[in-house]
């Protein structure tokens, strides 16, 4: 490669339910096929479903529901529970061995355990035979990715690649005279006459130049600096290979200077203080109050839950959220972190009776008819079409179903982001920027995504913890960062080495390799 690492620039569809649902996708939209499932007579056939809500809820009498059964002759009865939840209750119901048809799994890393125990169904046959959707929408690379010797124990959810933007406020770059920042040293620079110049023009020294949309809480904070990492050239908690060698961006001097570069910008008092203990209710109110200059989050936070859920413009009728694009560091290095490709799993239980009927309703969510009554509900119902027959907008009780957050519920488990997105587009025109400036990142890929072992489920939590409690301290002041070597020595002997070590010999085994550590 001539690049120091693998950095990949993706076009992706991030799909999002409108209110702010973050769920998994299918394809580009360009393989879609129009197969549909036709009803057969006789008495519906029922399956359980276990999920998580997603943000959604049943609501008795679902009409959503009832014409899915009415397409499909097919009823699902759905078990929902927070998304924090779902590992253990599945765990609780293979203790009982009381397993509903369908499990939703949220990473591939479980599926392996649980097929060591039985728990799930192959289903190569079952999708040959009753998923042609399934088969016309999902990638191969989706399906290696859940691989066990050549052997499918679910059925994949795509997940969008990136996305994040940086947003910041451009009616105060437009007050300053600013232009918008594109590299590490411009980016400084704004920030500290956000903080120094007083950019909102109400005469007092009462504005924070940089936060975050509350990522610091109970997970690493890395993705409250995602884009500056990006400009340095790694993403925390991946891996990298170049000339055959493996780097832990975690410990690299990449990310040291990365920190360096952060540090900086906490010791000019130019982050908000709170960045490291604000949820994402206290952060996103911060922020809506209009005393924040930029911060980085989902694409949808800034056109979406700031403008039309916290209504932030009646508060401060000037804002105007722009977007820093591909912010570059100082050698030219730019992206932002690619998530897994791979956002869930739906297994179907080995003791399932109803197995063919488990694939034949998931086949339908994926059929173009089906995608749009689980996206959108029922035409002239929820929605009506424009002259061209496609979405136009929701109608009065559309709206209202979105409103009582059962409206989506079948698209958490499969999503058309084509159909989406535009949908996203239709209801307001201002997400348009926003997902189009997110499908034009480069993205960093970890190198070894979709790989575990017996270490790395030994250690992981412990490495995380250690890597984010040394960043904090570093940034902040806490610790200096001449202690660096101490905190990479301590990552390595405490579980880093022996994580990369059998990571390294998986990838080896499976793809035929013979890479090394770098670090």
């Amino acid at each position: 490669m001539n690049k120091r690492f693998l950095i990949v620039s993706v076009a992706f569809i991030w799909v999002v339910m409108f209110t702010a649902l973050l769920a998994g996708c299918i394809s580009d939209g360009k393989n879609e096929i129009k197969t549909t499932v036709t009803a057969t007579s006789g008495k519906p056939v029922t399956i359980t479903w276990l999920s998580d809500n997603s943000g959604r809820v049943l609501k008795d009498g679902d009409p959503i529901l009832a014409e899915f059964e009415k397409k499909t002759n097919i009823k699902i009865k759905f078990q929902l529970v927070p998304a924090s939840q779902l590992k253990n209750k599945i765990n609780i119901l293979v203790a009982s061995q009381s397993l509903p048809d369908i499990m939703r799994i949220n990473s591939a890393y479980d599926i392996s355990q649980y097929v060591q125990q039985g728990v799930f169904k192959e289903v190569n046959q079952l999708v040959d035979k009753f998923g042609p959707n399934i088969k016309a929408n999902q990638k191969q690379e989706l399906w290696d990715a859940i691989a066990i010797n050549g052997k499918y124990y679910g059925i994949p959810n795509t997940n969008t690649l990136g996305k994040f933007n940086f947003f910041i406020r451009q009616d105060w770059l437009d007050n300053l005279n600013l232009k918008m920042p594109t590299n590490t040293v411009e980016l400084y620079n704004v920030l500290k006459k956000f903080v120094t110049d007083d950019p909102d023009k109400d005469g007092k020294a009462n504005t924070i130049a940089f936060s975050s949309e509350g990522m610091g809480i109970n997970q690493p904070p890395f993705d409250a600096f995602m884009s500056i990492f990006g400009a340095f050239g790694i993403q925390p908690d991946q891996y990298y290979i170049n000339d055959n060698k493996v780097l832990t961006s975690s410990i690299s001097p990449e990310f040291k200077e990365a920190v360096s570069y952060i540090k900086k910008l906490f010791d000019d008092k130019l982050v908000d203080p709170d960045l490291f203990i604000s949820n994402a209710d206290l952060a996103r109110q911060k922020i809506s109050k209009g005393k924040t200059g930029a911060f980085i989050g989902w694409w949808s936070i800034a056109p979406q839950i700031l403008m039309d859920q916290m209504e932030m413009n009646a508060v401060v009728p000037e804002v105007k959220w722009g977007m820093i694009k591909d912010l570059k560091g100082p050698n030219g290095k730019t992206g932002i972190r690619a998530q897994n490709k791979v956002n869930s799993i739906n297994c179907i239980a080995k003791s399932s009776k109803n197995a063919e009927a488990c694939v034949k309703a998931i086949d339908y969510l994926f059929s173009n008819e089906g995608a749009q009554l689980a996206t959108v509900g029922i035409k002239d119902k929820h929605w009506v079409a424009d002259s061209n027959g496609k979405f136009e907008k929701f109608t009065n009780e559309g709206i209202k179903a979105n409103e009582e957050k059962y409206m989506g519920l079948l698209s958490t488990v499969a999503l058309t982001p084509a159909l989406a997105d535009y949908v996203n587009k239709r209801i307001n025109p201002a997400y348009a920027e926003s997902i189009d400036n997110a499908a034009a990142a480069k993205l960093y890929i970890d190198a070894f995504e979709g790989l575990t072992s017996s270490e790395k489920t030994t250690y992981d939590t412990d490495l995380k913890k250690l890597e984010t409690d040394w960043f904090v301290k570093f940034v902040t002041g806490k610790e200096p960062l001449s202690k660096w070597d101490e905190y990479v020595k301590q990552y390595n002997d405490r579980g880093g080495k022996a994580v990369l070590d059998s990571l390294i010999k998986q990838y080896n085994k499976l793809k035929g390799t013979n890479i090394t550590a770098a670090n």
